[in-house]
Order: C-alpha cells, then sequence, then structure tokens
C-alpha cells in the first residue's frame, strides 16, 4: 500500500520540484536579461572622431538639414519652374548626402544633426512669410550664401580631416555642393539677386 501511494506522490513531487526550478530559472533569465538590457547604454561609445571632424558631421548635418527644408518651401511658396527644378534636386542630391553622412558617422558613433542650426532656421523662418517673386529672391539669396559656405566646409574637411572615411566623404560630396553654387548663382542673375 505505501509503494503504491510513494509510487503517486513521486510523480507530484517531482512536478512540484521542476515547476520550482522553472520559476528560479525564469527569474534568473529576467534578471540576466534586465542586466544585460541596461548594459549598452552603459557602453555606449564616444564619438571616434577628432573634434574638428566631429565639427564638421555637425556643421554638414544642419546644413543638409535646412537645404532640404528650404527647398520643400519653395515646392509650396513659388511658382517658377527654374526655383522648383533647383529645389527637386536639392532634396533629392542633399538626402542622397544626408544618408552618405549618416552612414560615415555611424561608423565612428558619432550621431548626425537631423536639423538646421538655429540660424538657418531664423532664415527659414523669413522665407516662410513670402511668397512668389518675393520669396524667390530670398530663396535664391539663401542657396548662394548656404553653399558658398558649404563648399568652403567640404573643401576644409577633404583637404585637412583626420578620419580617411569623413574626408572621404567631403571629397566626394564637394563638387556636387560646386555645382549646386553655380547652379544658384545663375538663378541670382536671372532673378536680379544682389550678391548673385
Amino acid at each position: 500500500m505505501r509503494t503504491l501511494q510513494s509510487r503517486r506522490l513521486l510523480p507530484a513531487l517531482l512536478a512540484g520540484l521542476l515547476l520550482a526550478a522553472g520559476v528560479s530559472h525564469a527569474a534568473d533569465t529576467q534578471s540576466s536579461t534586465g542586466n544585460t538590457a541596461a548594459k549598452p547604454a552603459a557602453d555606449v561609445q564616444p564619438s571616434k572622431l577628432s573634434q574638428d571632424d566631429a565639427d564638421f558631421v555637425d556643421k554638414a548635418g544642419h546644413a543638409g538639414a535646412a537645404e532640404i527644408q528650404s527647398s520643400r518651401l519653395a515646392l509650396k511658396h513659388s511658382k517658377s519652374k527654374d526655383i522648383k527644378a533647383f529645389a527637386n534636386m536639392m532634396i533629392e542630391d542633399h538626402t542622397k548626402a544626408a544618408q552618405n553622412l549618416e552612414t560615415v558617422a555611424a561608423l565612428k558613433a558619432k550621431p548626425v544633426p537631423h536639423d538646421p542650426d538655429s540660424a538657418q532656421q531664423g532664415e527659414i523662418a523669413k522665407l516662410e512669410q513670402l511668397h512668389d517673386k518675393a520669396f524667390d529672391q530670398a530663396y535664391v539669396q539663401f542657396q548662394v550664401k548656404a553653399h558658398e559656405e558649404a563648399v568652403a566646409l567640404f573643401q576644409k574637411e577633404a583637404s585637412g580631416g583626420s578620419d580617411a572615411d569623413v574626408k572621404g566623404f567631403a571629397a566626394k560630396t564637394e563638387p556636387t555642393l560646386q555645382g549646386h553654387l553655380d547652379h544658384a548663382k545663375k538663378l541670382a542673375t536671372k532673378y536680379k539677386v544682389s550678391g548673385g
């Protein structure tokens, strides 16, 4: 009789032990998973770039975002086919450049800004108030100035940067920016923009 009872109790005891072990294991797994999840935040790598190269990435990111935002405005505020064609080219080229910059910067653990800087935001806010011919002239003036600054920035990085990948990005992108500048200057002449 005892043997029969012990045979019946034994599976129940084993099930209880296994259940307890499973709960303990789950708690250990949660605990270790929690610890693992916390580690990446603590192990975030600082940027592997020199300060000058990091500054270039920041300025290039801001500049590209300003080009895209101002050009989206041009598609809404301008009636000129020339301006709209230029704006579409700006959006396409600067979106590609931003993606390439993001790829290079990710290798260096360097975040890229996705918004214009405060000065650029101020200029874009002024553009938002304008329409038609007044917008066209202000937009072209903005583009000439922005691209003069961008070409100088990219040339400086291409010739004097420390990181080979960032320098390569700058050297590859600079001719496109120079082409934008030349195009913007032609538009400035056509739209009688001072300084164009």
